[in-house]
């Protein structure tokens, strides 16, 4: 069985913008970062690309988890804070 997240409708919606960020304009930020760094020449010794591609790593690894999140997701009511009481005893 897989995991549920319980999620509020606030924390949802704030999920569902992330990965409309990151599909749409993270991804072509480190796609133009890559293509960038390839126009440096020798990829064997060049950071430039090395740290794009790692960028490029961790946005698809978010990507994954935000998806996972989304599709196990519940959706609950937030609940009101309870007040809690201070009583003291006295002696």
């Amino acid at each position: 069985m897989a995991k549920e997240f319980k999620l509020t409708r606030e924390r949802l919606k704030e999920l569902e913008e992330e990965l409309n960020y990151l599909k749409t304009t993270r991804e072509k930020e480190v796609a133009e970062q890559i293509k960038e760094a390839r126009s440096f020449g020798d990829l064997s010794e060049n950071s430039e690309y090395d740290e794009a591609k790692n960028e490029q790593a961790k946005l698809y690894g978010r990507i994954a988890e935000v998806e996972n999140i989304l599709s196990h997701a519940v959706v609950i009511a937030p609940q009101p804070m309870q007040r809690l009481s201070s009583t003291s005893a006295t002696p």
